[in-house]
């Protein structure tokens, strides 16, 4: 008897790690998208953020697949990804998506994930790949009631021991060495994740680190991209390693490692950990630690995904988005 296909909702801030990430699992044939809903709390604008995502979704024939927006506000203070960056998200590297024709989703990604939760027979994953703003809006709202409606969520997000990744953008936040974005964006939406009673898996910079964007990889994968999916992440991955290479920066790839994880691609993961982890939240702009996770004592556990295979990961993301 086949095994029931994993019913997903994304959330995400449409950076261009989300988009190979969202690529990726529209070709996985054992995940179900359900939803997506997007954040402008992040690294896209909203309203780019929410049309980029559908028409991407409509490039992997998953056009009519609800796309619903969130909010352009954190839950607290206003930190924010460089506005020249940004804009470049925004317009997707330039690259030419098929314009999504189904009628736009009037729900705002609150009211879609309540009326989600509310009406699906099975238990939902949320994979988070953005700052968690729309998540803790929802806890916020409905407190504990669909705590058993939500199987587990994935975190793309957080820094254990490695470092952290805030201060390496143009010297907005240059004492902030140990956050990472998704946490930092919104470190109150974090919190309140953090604080609820669902079951949390961790995909930190710690693993993240060991998945390397690298120009060998991107000229192997280009060879065998056969899909129209493969054929435009092929296109993301030269634009940003492009960019990366001219700036003398490294890139990894942080959401499809956090996709890959949350699919249950067999031997990936190589060691996890169960932590008590707790979200800093004070503002210092002379010792910025806000975002930072830190060992707690009286938190709850979760899960925390340490060290993965690269091999495995660049094979499966390969395979899959050729399928």
């Amino acid at each position: 008897m086949k095994a029931r296909k994993k019913k997903v909702i994304v959330d995400t801030d449409m950076g261009w790690d989300d988009w190979l990430a969202i690529l990726f699992l529209m070709q996985h044939p054992d995940i179900e998208l359900i939803g997506f809903m997007v954040t402008g709390v992040g690294e896209a604008h909203l309203t780019p953020g929410v049309q980029n995502a559908r028409n991407l979704l409509e490039l992997g024939g998953k056009g009519t697949v609800p796309v619903c927006a969130g909010t352009s506000l954190p839950l607290i203070y206003s930190n924010v990804f460089p506005p020249d960056f940004r804009n470049k998200i925004d317009k997707i590297f330039n690259l030419d998506l098929p314009v999504n024709p189904h009628p736009l989703d009037p729900r705002s990604a609150v009211t879609f994930l309540h009326e989600t939760l509310s009406s699906c027979q099975d238990r939902v994953t949320i994979l988070s790949i953005g700052g968690m703003t729309n998540l803790g809006t929802f806890i916020q709202e409905y407190g504990a009631q669909f705590d058993d409606k939500i199987e587990r969520i994935f975190i793309m997000g957080g820094a254990i021991k490695a470092r952290g990744n805030v201060a390496d953008f143009g010297g907005y936040y240059p004492t902030n060495t140990t956050a990472e974005w998704n946490i930092f964006i919104d470190v109150l939406g974090a919190k309140i994740v953090m604080d609820s009673a669902i079951p949390l898996t961790f995909v930190p910079l710690d693993a993240a680190y060991q998945v390397e964007l690298t120009l060998d990889f991107v000229t192997k994968f280009a060879r065998a991209a056969k899909t129209l999916c493969a054929q435009f992440a092929t296109q993301i991955m030269i634009g940003k390693l492009g960019q990366d290479m001219s700036a003398g920066f490294q890139e990894y790839f942080y959401d499809p490692l956090a996709a890959a994880i949350m699919a249950g691609t067999p031997s990936l993961v190589t060691k996890t950990e169960i932590k008590k982890l707790k979200v800093v939240q004070e503002l210092n702009q002379e010792d910025d630690h806000s975002g930072q996770l830190i060992n707690y004592n009286s938190a709850k556990s979760v899960e925390v995904c340490m060290s993965v295979d690269s091999d495995v990961f660049q094979d499966v993301f390969k395979n899959i988005l050729n399928q």
